[in-house]
Order: C-alpha cells, then sequence, then structure tokens
C-alpha cells in the first residue's frame, strides 16, 4: 500500500474524502490515506508548500494563488480535480421539507437565513451563489 497524507478543512465539500475513507475506498485503489483535518486554508497551504501533506482538499483559487506566490512564495502545485462545482449543501425533496416537524409545528428559520445570509456570514443570493454571482468551487491539490 502506498501511504498518503490528505489535509482537508471540515466543511461538507470535504465529504468525499472523509466518506471514502470511511467506505475503504482509498484502501480499494491500493492506498493507506492519513486524513490531517486542519484549522484553516493558510494552515493547508503552508503544508502542502513544505510537502507535510501529500494532497489537500482546497479552495480552487487557492491552488491558483500557491502556484503564483500569492501569500507566500512560489509552489509547483497540481490540482486533477474538483470535488464541487456548484456550492455544497444538504438538500431535501420537497415532501420532506414540507413535513410538520415535532409539534406540528415548521421550524423557525433562524434570523441570519431569513436575510439572505449564509452561516459563514457573506450574503447569498436566492440561487445560493456567492455575492459576486457565482459559487466558488473547490478542487483537490496534490503537492
Amino acid at each position: 500500500m502506498t501511504a498518503v497524507a490528505l489535509g482537508y478543512v471540515p466543511l461538507l465539500d470535504a465529504a468525499p474524502l472523509l466518506v471514502g475513507d470511511a467506505l475503504g475506498f482509498f484502501a480499494d485503489e491500493g492506498l493507506s490515506v492519513t486524513l490531517n483535518r486542519e484549522a484553516s486554508w493558510a494552515t493547508v497551504r503552508d503544508k502542502l508548500a513544505v510537502g507535510a501533506l501529500d494532497g489537500a482538499h482546497l479552495l480552487s483559487p487557492l491552488s491558483l494563488a500557491m502556484t503564483l506566490g500569492v501569500g507566500s512564495d512560489p509552489v509547483a502545485i497540481l490540482a486533477p480535480l474538483a470535488l464541487n462545482r456548484g456550492g455544497a449543501a444538504i438538500t431535501l425533496s420537497p415532501a420532506p421539507a414540507r413535513k410538520p416537524r415535532g409539534r406540528g409545528r415548521r421550524p423557525r428559520r433562524s434570523p441570519a437565513s431569513s436575510r439572505g445570509v449564509k452561516s459563514r456570514g457573506r450574503a447569498s443570493s436566492p440561487s445560493g451563489s456567492s455575492s459576486r454571482g457565482r459559487p466558488t468551487p473547490t478542487s483537490f491539490a496534490a503537492g
């Protein structure tokens, strides 16, 4: 088996790495994967740059920034695949979404969701796009 250290920031779009590991998909391909939970994108960037991680889940623009040397010394990095292109979400079909919960009442909307604010504090449009009108994809990068 080939040992591989992968870093991730614990967000919903890192689920393919976590689920793939839990279901043995990496082992099926001959990989012994160690998943490293990181606190920030900067930590992932720095660990990829010095070789402490073999690969990582990260924001797509970060791989470009690393190659150009934005925020750190330039590092040649490869982003061979995208894990997400349209915004991560847990979705329900219309039937469960309409079904009352508990004592027959619908759950109350949080003040943030009623103002169109995502949990990370960024304003969103009704379509779920970022404030610039386009979702920000994430990618998988190998150092």
